[in-house]
């Protein structure tokens, strides 16, 4: 039937077209999945999940199944081994979607935030919610938003400040005009601030009724 469907839309010569069109695709899917297999020098059944989870995300996203086993690469070369990619994959593609990035640009900012607060795989949504919202609700973009984190994420991390507080306090620079590596400059100033504090500093923070562990 759908061959029926197919001819008498078709002439002979499109048919032929679309059908070399048809093969390339698939040439070129299977290529990239090669790529992706020598990067991460997957066994045979961690590659057969990844192409599994690559195929279902480009038949339930709007991205193809090529494009989806591309941002499977832009993982592994970020340093996710097969298993950890492949439990990725949904949340960078959802992230680029939301926010209307490139893959490669999602699959930098959810490894990159992962790395910084040393969070897991199964905390993929939980980085995607917080970036989302924070842009959706302050004057920030995820790529500005990005850039003040590469600037104030690891230490916010060792003052033991998660990545909803910090994103939070970004939210409110950009809020005020300070946007990018400027507020995650500024931010890191005042986290280091923290983390060196003075008995002077001490007093302060007393007096304004904050306690802190220094």
């Amino acid at each position: 039937q759908l061959g029926s469907m197919i001819a008498a839309v078709f002439t002979v010569d499109k048919l032929f077209s679309f059908g070399e069109k048809v093969k390339q695709v698939g040439s070129d899917y299977a290529d990239q999945m090669a790529k992706v297999q020598s990067v991460t020098n997957a066994n045979a059944v961690e590659f057969a999940q990844m192409s599994k989870e690559v195929e279902r995300l480009g038949s339930t996203t709007r991205y193809t199944a090529q494009q989806a086993a591309e941002a499977m690469e832009y993982l592994t070369r970020n340093g996710l081994d097969a298993v950890t990619a492949t439990g990725t994959l949904s949340g960078v593609l959802h992230l680029a979607q939301a926010n209307a990035i490139e893959l490669a640009e999602a699959a930098d900012i959810v490894t990159g935030q992962m790395n910084a607060f040393h969070l897991s795989v199964n905390d993929v949504t939980r980085i995607n919610d917080v970036l989302s919202y924070t842009c959706a609700n302050s004057a920030t973009n995820i790529l500005q938003l990005n850039e003040a984190l590469r600037n104030t994420a690891p230490i916010a991390y060792t003052a033991g400040v998660g990545i909803e507080e910090t994103c939070a306090a970004l939210g409110t620079l950009a809020d005020n005009n300070i946007k990018g590596a400027d507020s995650g400059t500024i931010l890191k100033q005042a986290f280091n601030g923290m983390i060196t504090s003075t008995k002077l500093s001490k007093k302060a923070y007393d007096e304004l009724g904050i306690s802190m562990d220094i």
